[in-house]
């Protein structure tokens, strides 16, 4: 099965209707799950990831996604 359709914390299916929440490491949870998770862990419940360490990857993307879209609009046009 499709691991992101099925949430690896109550092994429940995840219906298109259902309220739903991705982590950085790109796995989904019910979101009711996943907040009764991190009220008592500390990591991905499916990769084991810690969510310190996805949280910091994820602002880290943010960073770098922001500089390139900085530098793509700063950029004067190449003489020609």
């Amino acid at each position: 099965l499709d691991q992101d359709r099925i949430c690896a914390i109550c092994y429940d299916e995840m219906l298109d209707n259902t309220k739903a929440k991705r982590l950085p490491c790109n796995h989904c949870f019910h979101h009711h799950c996943l907040r009764r998770w991190v009220e008592k862990n500390t990591a991905c419940p499916y990769c084991w990831q810690s969510f310190k360490t996805l949280l910091l990857l994820q602002q880290r993307e943010n960073l770098i996604a922001q500089l390139n879209a900085n530098n793509n609009n700063n950029n004067p046009p190449a003489p020609g």
